[in-house]
């Protein structure tokens, strides 16, 4: 399974890439519609806040926050 330590869903577009979107939970089943839904809101209203930040792409990954 792909997720983080906090086993949180890692949802939206990175920050480091641009145009780079991700959707991945790891109770993909239940949470997956959900999530799926959120970020295609995300994707066409780019000052959309729906999506919260503790399931942000780059959080924790020290090689993004350059």
């Amino acid at each position: 399974m792909a997720f983080m330590n906090d086993l949180s869903p890692i949802v939206g577009e990175s920050r480091a890439i641009p145009g780079y979107h991700v959707c991945i939970a790891t109770t993909g089943f239940t949470l997956g519609p959900m999530m799926a839904q959120l970020l295609a809101e995300s994707m066409l209203d780019a000052n959309s806040d729906r999506i919260p930040l503790e399931y942000a792409v780059d959080r924790g990954l020290s090689v993004f926050s350059r």
